[in-house]
């Protein structure tokens, strides 16, 4: 699977990168952040 960044899908989406990452993460889906 190709690697998005969480901030451009979230910009795109209309949606704060921190509600996309835990949506995703309840979907199943790794997501590593850098902080």
């Amino acid at each position: 699977m190709a690697k998005i960044r969480i901030h451009e899908l979230a910009k795109e989406l209309n949606m704060n990168s921190k509600d996309l990452a835990d949506r995703l993460r309840q979907m199943g889906y790794s997501v590593k952040n850098h902080r």
